[in-house]
């Protein structure tokens, strides 16, 4: 009822500007007022209400707006636009990505879900700066061009453009190639670069005026273009400077370590032990034939419950310790 409501005040709203030339903000703000209420008496949250119509009012009091020849009907189609993506007209989906299970991915979740409730959330674990062997983003991509062939809408967002993407060249075209395909890419630490700032970029347009001067004009407007362009690739240029520096400082960080005697990686020569490895070496020494044991060799890779490749490894290793020892390691062994 309060949506049909809301319809009946909509059409109300055009009969009454029908005539004008361009909305005053005392319209739009009369407006505003009917649609608020409206959707607080459908139980919309007051915050989702508040981002609701200071859209609407931003994007009504363009200059495309107040000079259009219907300006009411043209803030009307704003409204239902905005309540048809409010309402769920578009597949919403924040895609969060982190290196490895061991680091929190949570934080990107909680970033993306505040900003939009009903996204749904595809997290992967995945290191390496391109978007080649990311099985679920691959995934979603699929999803994302099956969805838009059908003729749905698309958000897809992103807690930093460095999520989609930490290779310069391959974000940048993946960007262009998304955006071209008619999907919304949102990215909450860099809104400077999602899709529709970037599509308002490329409406900018100094208008023509018959002259010589068209030539200077013409190369504005491409050169305002291009100042868009050059904003997205600078932030995935950003994003593949972070790896390498990340690299560069733990490069650095192994040598100063090695300069002060501090071993770096393992130490040639000596065997790292598991608690795998010492519990089936136990059973080995306990149960094999080869040790004074009862059971053949085959009867104790199951009663160990390991691979024949790794009994045969843990066999020549313990006859190692037993007939060549060296000094230390059968004692530690045993010590573990």
């Amino acid at each position: 009822m309060a949506f049909e409501g809301l319809s009946s005040k909509l059409q109300e709203f055009t009969k009454k500007l029908r005539g004008k030339t361009r909305i005053t903000e005392s319209d739009l703000k009369e407006m505003l007022r009917e649609v608020k209420l409206a959707l607080l008496d459908a139980d919309v949250n007051y915050k989702i209400v508040k981002e609701f119509t200071a859209s609407i009012q931003e994007k009504a009091l363009g200059q495309d707006v107040l000079k259009s020849l219907t300006p009411g009907q043209q803030v009307v189609k704003i409204v239902k636009d905005e309540l048809v993506e409010l309402l769920g007209g578009e597949e919403i989906y924040g895609y969060c990505r982190v290196s490895t299970p061991q680091q929190n991915i949570e934080r990107q979740r909680r970033n993306i879900l505040e900003k939009f409730p009903s996204a749904h959330i595809v997290e992967e674990y995945y290191t390496g700066t391109k978007t080649l062997g990311r099985s679920k983003w691959n995934k979603l991509y699929a999803l994302v061009c099956q969805e838009v062939e059908a003729g749905k809408k698309v958000i897809l967002v992103f807690d930093s453009a460095s999520r989609m993407s930490r290779n310069a060249d391959e974000g940048y075209e993946l960007y262009e190639h998304l955006f071209y395909m008619g999907v919304k890419l949102v990215f909450l630490k860099e809104p400077h670069i999602n899709t529709d700032v970037y599509r308002n970029a490329t409406k900018i347009q100094v208008e023509m005026t018959g002259t010589n001067a068209d030539i200077l004009l013409k190369a504005v407007n491409e050169y305002l273009l291009a100042v868009a362009k050059e904003q997205i690739r600078l932030v995935f240029e950003q994003a593949e400077k972070e790896v390498k520096d990340l690299h560069q400082r733990t490069s650095e960080g192994m040598k100063t370590a090695k300069l002060n005697g501090k071993q770096i990686g393992r130490v040639k020569g000596r065997k790292y032990e598991t608690q795998k490895s010492i519990a089936a070496k136990k059973i080995i020494m306990k149960n094999s034939i080869a040790f004074g044991g009862s059971n053949t060799d085959l009867e104790v890779m199951k009663i160990a419950d390991i691979s024949r490749n790794a009994y045969y490894k843990y066999k020549k290793e313990l006859m190692k310790e037993i007939y060549e020892p060296i000094e230390g390691d059968f004692t530690e062994s045993e010590d573990l």
